[in-house]
């Protein structure tokens, strides 16, 4: 454990925008990232992207607001900095290398879904899930008519996912053409610009959505033509927020595999502040499926079920509530895995034995009943309420 008295480590997240799932989930990847035995205070400083063509007459209070972000150095002592500007990590590459005091540039800096050259940087490793959704679409699904939703140009992120879909695509014997795709911003706010897209596709069988932001406007726009997710057209989005989950029907979306964002630039900070090295890093992704377009993401044998391996138990709670090892947790939290552990080990050796009495069904009732009124749903595919 750290000592009682010792100096916390202040670390400042910067982010473009902090209202959407993104960046709320990102923060608190961060949060349940931080160590037992660290002491670590974190500041969370949000800005906003505004358009300068569009949203002139905020230029001024914007500028502010963004000069007042790159002065943390006269406001309050940071150790370390975790930073996702989006679009602006692109726009003011210079300025963020170049155009602030140098106790700013000496601060130990992370950033997210960035390109800045001589920086640290951790990213998506967008192309391992993407390849997975569009091999399904292609070789087991039979689809030909693809078609994306896509976002800025001046987005890493966006630029990086349209050219990996259309390669992938590509490689898989599926042509791509101008009229498969139509740009957003990378919002809700995109109904009429997944109208348009529709409307230039009749024939579109799935669209791959930058994010899933852009799927919940590709959902009202569908939902103005009268057709249905996962029914008339297959649709998938990317990040895995919990919005995916809470959409109808939920959104079968790629995110992080074995840790997150959040969590793996904390990891790389704390290595820099305490003198490692350390090194950009990338984070794998995977496909969730759900019904907006099913995908079977498991793969479990009857000999596996009848050997009651323990190991195998828990890859099943591994798979299905896929957030709790990525999750903070309370040392007076019940432990889920364990627990589920205990019930599923119970039933798969009566099925093997085929017997169970009364009372050990009574006992996995009640064990149950535990499981999820301690939460479990809170961490699984599809989050209830």
């Amino acid at each position: 454990m750290f000592k009682k008295n010792a100096k916390p480590r202040v670390i400042g997240i910067i982010l473009e925008e902090i209202g959407t799932d993104f960046s709320k989930e990102l923060i608190q990847g961060v949060v349940d990232a931080v160590p037992d035995d660290r002491s670590v205070r974190l500041i969370v400083l949000a800005g906003k992207y505004l358009n300068p063509e569009i949203d002139s007459a905020n230029m001024l209070a914007y500028k502010a607001v963004y000069n007042s972000i790159f002065r943390l150095d006269e406001i309050c002592d940071i150790d370390g900095l975790i930073i996702h500007l989006g679009s602006m990590s692109t726009r003011k590459k210079k300025v963020i290398k170049t155009g602030y005091s140098e106790k700013f540039q000496r601060i130990p800096k992370v950033f997210i879904a960035s390109d800045i050259e001589g920086e640290t940087v951790v990213n998506y490793d967008n192309e391992s899930g993407i390849r997975e959704a569009v091999e399904s679409l292609v070789n087991v699904n039979n689809l030909a008519n693809l078609c994306m939703l896509g976002g800025r140009d001046d987005n890493i992120d966006a630029r990086a996912r349209k050219q990996i879909f259309i390669r992938c695509l590509q490689e898989n014997g599926v042509s791509f053409f101008d009229r498969n795709y139509e740009s957003t911003d990378m919002s809700e706010n995109c109904v009429d610009e997944a109208l348009r897209l529709l409307e230039r596709n009749p024939e579109v069988q799935a669209v791959f959505c930058v994010n899933d932001s852009v799927a919940r406007g590709l959902y009202e726009a569908m939902g103005q033509k009268g057709l249905v997710p996962g029914r008339d057209i297959l649709v998938f989005g990317f990040d895995n927020t919990r919005m995916a989950g809470e959409m109808k029907p939920p959104l079968t979306s790629i995110g992080a595999d074995s840790c997150t964002l959040g969590q793996k630039a904390l990891e790389v900070l704390l290595a820099k502040l305490d003198g490692k090295k350390s090194y950009s890093a990338f984070v794998p992704t995977r496909l969730y499926g759900r019904e907006s377009m099913n995908y079977d993401m498991y793969d479990y044998t009857t000999m596996e079920m009848l050997n009651v391996n323990p190991s195998f138990i828990y890859r099943m709670f591994d798979d299905c509530f896929y957030r709790y090892h990525t999750s903070r947790l309370r040392r007076e939290d019940v432990d889920l895995r364990r627990l589920y552990f205990e019930f599923i080990f119970r039933m798969l050796q009566s099925m093997k034995h085929r017997y169970m009495g009364p009372e050990e069904f009574h006992s996995l009732g009640k064990m149950i009943d535990v499981f999820f009124e301690k939460g479990a749903m809170e961490y699984d595919i599809i989050p209830l309420k």
